[in-house]
């Protein structure tokens, strides 16, 4: 499948943001569902692998809300926009009607 959630893979990404102190990238992978976070962003992240993926128990995953009826605080539906503060990550979660904080 083409278009299958992987570790160097996104679908619909339109957002994101930057930790400048630790070169994180977080960018928001609407179409897997899921914000992925890339390390050492100083260079491309072209084809580079993620370090993790909010909203799905596994980098492999990309079911709206992790294939569950409803959405829980592990999970996402269609992330949008993302602001990061240099603490907290949030969220707009587009799918569920929300925003989400992680710390």
């Amino acid at each position: 499948m083409a278009n299958a959630a992987a570790p160097n893979t996104l679908l619909r990404p339109n957002g994101l943001a930057a930790d400048a102190q630790t070169s994180l990238l977080f960018v928001s992978d609407s179409g897997h569902h899921r914000v992925v976070v890339y390390e050492d962003v100083r260079e491309s992240v072209d084809g580079r692998e993620v370090r993790a993926a909010l909203g799905q128990a596994q980098l492999f995953l990309g079911a709206p809300n992790q294939g569950l009826e409803g959405p829980s605080f592990a999970t996402l539906q269609s992330p949008q926009g993302i602001f990061f503060n240099g603490y907290e990550l949030l969220v707009s979660d587009l799918g569920n009607s929300r925003v989400v904080l992680y710390r």
